[in-house]
Order: structure tokens, then C-alpha cells, then sequence
């Protein structure tokens, strides 16, 4: 039967000196050369309004279960039409969509 590793060598040595030294960081960032200060008279640049992209915003809703049975229903219903997937979030974007242009 092979014998526990023997870890008295962390207790040996002082790890706190190390960590604290930074010799670590050093060791994996090579030295850095000044960084110019940007010209003072660049002017700031301003957006001309609010920017819609592909980034997404996590909602969470409850719905009642009688509505998220339906909702799964139609999801169902869809795909085997579209012959491809549809999903819940598919049928609710498009209402939501539908809903917010008037």
C-alpha cells in the first residue's frame, strides 16, 4: 500500500512571504513599458442614441400553468408544421413584438 504524500514541506516553508512578495506575478508578466497619457484635447465621443444589437437581456416571468401548457402546445405544433424547431421563446418574442408596435 502506497504511503499519504507528505506535506510537512508547506508547513516547512513560510507560503505567506511568497504570496505577499508578488514574485509569482512578476514571474508571468513580462515588464511593461509606460503608458502615455492620452492628448487632453480629444473630445469625448457621444452616441446618437440607443444602440440595438444582438446582445440579449435575460426576463423571467411566471405565467400561469394553464398558459405555459398552451405556450408549449403551440411550440410543439409549430416545429412538426416548420418541420425545424420552434421554440417557447420564438412564439413569446414574436407576440411581445407584435404586441409592443401599435
Amino acid at each position: 500500500m502506497k504511503a499519504k504524500p507528505d506535506i510537512g514541506f508547506a508547513q516547512r516553508k513560510d507560503l505567506n512571504e511568497f504570496l505577499e512578495s508578488g514574485a509569482a506575478d512578476r514571474a508571468e508578466k513580462p515588464a511593461a513599458a509606460p503608458v502615455a497619457a492620452p492628448p487632453a484635447a480629444t473630445p469625448p465621443v457621444v452616441e446618437e442614441g440607443p444602440r440595438y444589437g444582438r446582445a440579449r437581456v435575460q426576463k423571467i416571468f411566471n405565467f400561469p400553468e394553464e398558459l405555459a401548457d398552451r405556450l408549449r402546445e403551440e411550440a410543439l405544433a409549430r416545429s412538426k408544421q416548420k418541420g425545424g424547431r420552434v421554440t417557447e421563446k420564438d412564439i413569446v418574442i414574436e407576440a411581445l413584438e407584435a404586441f409592443l408596435k401599435r
